[in-house]
């Protein structure tokens, strides 16, 4: 997505590029905020004493936001309309999604502009081969983990050439037309041996990178970002920042270290100001609403964790709520 931030009118205007644009702005429009947007509205005329309908016309309508519903590739803000490019009343819902431009006024907070600033910055994609002699998961790794294919080998054993083949064939088919950057990974010699197949193949192995891992599905993937293999191979994952976060936090609490968790110590560490960083899972931001305007009051620095990779999912399932201190606290 693409940002522009008004904090003399706080507002922001975002262009919506992508469906997962859509999941993230969905965490920051709230009830009460106001949402403008271009959309098409019914048109009415008097005739005979009655309204009637008359196709539908182009139209920017402000709404104050009541209800928010996630469809396929779009969100629906429903709400009552403040503003218009003429004189209607009543509600109405406007649909958000790729290529759309809204404007959502509200009181910003400090740290969910500068979670949106972040979000903005375009993240290069990966695509990832995780296998092994007998399967291979794809999948696209950006902002988020996808789950791109899954592809079983026809081959009891490996040594069987022709069967071999065809394994590597059609995950060849799968991968041909992605002009990013790929990752080979896995167990065993089934990456390499597919690694000397496009080479053989013709295909650019500039930007083809092997790794070895000790699993295949997504715990060899949560395996290349504990690593942060893939940001040897592009410049920023924030999938990436957020695993190493977490397990430095996990890390923190196996040994007693400088680390809280759960609602009362974090709002205890906070009250003393000993909080450095907060951390919470994007799942529970309403919940927490009051402890983040708190921890941004504080300077504290925040950070929402996914829960779209296996790191964020199991800070969410332990406590959800957490953060590193300045200093011991009794």
């Amino acid at each position: 997505m693409k940002i522009f931030y008004d904090p003399k009118n706080q507002k922001v205007r975002v262009k919506i590029e992508t469906p997962e644009d859509l999941i993230h702005l969905k965490r920051f429009i709230t009830q009460n905020s106001f949402v403008t947007a271009e959309t098409m509205r019914s048109k009415e005329i008097i005739r005979g004493g009655e309204k009637i309908k008359v196709g539908k016309e182009k139209m920017r309508i402000t709404v104050e936001v009541e209800k928010i519903e996630v469809k396929e590739n779009s969100l629906k803000v429903l709400g009552k309309i403040i503003e218009a490019t003429r004189e209607v009343s009543g509600y109405h819902s406007l649909e958000l999604k790729p290529g759309v431009t809204a404007e959502i006024r509200k009181h910003w907070k400090k740290w969910e502009i500068e979670k949106l600033k972040k979000l903005a910055k375009p993240v290069e994609k990966v695509l990832a081969c995780v296998m092994d002699e007998r399967e291979t998961w794809i999948y696209i790794i950006g902002d988020r983990i996808e789950e791109k294919a899954r592809i079983h080998s026809p081959a009891s054993k490996f040594s069987d050439t022709s069967l071999k083949t065809k394994y590597f064939s059609e995950i060849f088919e799968t991968i041909k037309n992605w002009e990013g950057k790929i990752v080979i990974a896995g167990p065993g010699f089934a990456k390499e041996d597919f690694f000397n197949y496009l080479k053989e193949k013709g295909f650019d192995m500039k930007r083809v990178f092997i790794d070895s891992v000790s699993h295949t599905g997504i715990s060899g993937v949560n395996e290349l970002l504990k690593r942060r293999t893939l940001d040897k191979i592009i410049k920023e994952t924030r999938i990436s920042e957020e695993v190493e976060t977490i397990e430095k936090f996990f890390e923190e609490i196996a040994k007693n270290g400088l680390v809280v968790y759960g609602e009362e110590e974090v709002k205890k560490a906070l009250e003393l100001g000993a909080l450095e960083k907060l951390l919470i899972s994007i799942k529970l931001m309403e919940k927490y609403k009051e402890i983040i305007d708190k921890a941004e009051e504080m300077k504290t620095e925040i950070m929402l964790i996914s829960d779209s990779h296996p790191s964020g999912e199991k800070f969410y399932h332990f406590c959800g709520i957490g953060g590193f201190l300045r200093y011991r606290i009794e």
